[in-house]
């Protein structure tokens, strides 16, 4: 689907009105992004309440993918740590943009995720390869959350909302094995947080 033909008109029908100066918000976002960047040949890939994916083609980098998402901090988060990682293993990342939520980078071909890989073996020796090549250790740490960081938010989050006694308990269990953990292991490695089967895909190497 074309995005300049569409611009997401009827997404608005689907949606609630309280989520549609959201919806409008990602509509005029990407449209500055194609403007910014010179980007064309817009096709959807997904698109939620309050994120969504397109491939687009640029003068300058040739196949891209642009991501836009109301929640700038998460998109921040993700700009940094393709910068940090950034290699033969990963995708690049060209340009952000925080004011309008909008992140461009490199468009993997032909794309076909580790998911459709038939044979186990295979999928598995792809995905310790790309996990020993992606993760590395950096010097400033203090742009990314931390797993430590995650432990101490659901275990506030299990106190505050007065979860089962045993789901609290545990939980605040973890929350002090993570601080020891941390405590005990003072390097740190930048991890990629979401590294799953449809999150891995073929280059055309």
């Amino acid at each position: 689907v074309l995005i300049e033909e569409r611009i997401i008109p009827g997404i608005l029908l689907r949606h609630e009105e309280n989520v549609a100066g959201i919806i409008m918000t990602i509509q005029e976002n990407v449209l500055w992004a194609i403007v910014h960047w010179k980007l064309k040949n817009t096709l959807v890939i997904y698109e939620k309440t309050n994120k969504a994916v397109y491939s687009l083609e640029s003068a300058r980098w040739g196949n891209v993918i642009l991501k836009v998402n109301t929640n700038k901090d998460e998109l921040t988060s993700e700009y940094n740590m393709l910068k940090e990682i950034s290699s033969t293993s990963s995708c690049m990342v060209y340009a952000y943009d925080v004011e309008h939520g909008v992140l461009i980078e490199e468009r993997i071909i032909p794309g076909i995720l580790l998911r459709h890989e038939e044979n186990v073996a295979v999928r598995v020796n792809h995905f310790l390869s790309l996990f020993r090549d992606i993760h590395k250790t950096i010097d400033d740490v203090y742009y990314f959350e931390t797993y430590l960081d995650w432990l101490k938010k659901a275990d506030t989050f299990c106190m505050n909302h007065r979860l089962d006694e045993s789901i609290t308990n545990n939980m605040h269990k973890a929350c002090c094995i993570g601080e020891e953990l941390f405590c005990k292991y003072d390097d740190r490695v930048l991890l990629h947080g979401d590294l799953h089967h449809d999150n891995i895909i073929l280059n055309d190497n």
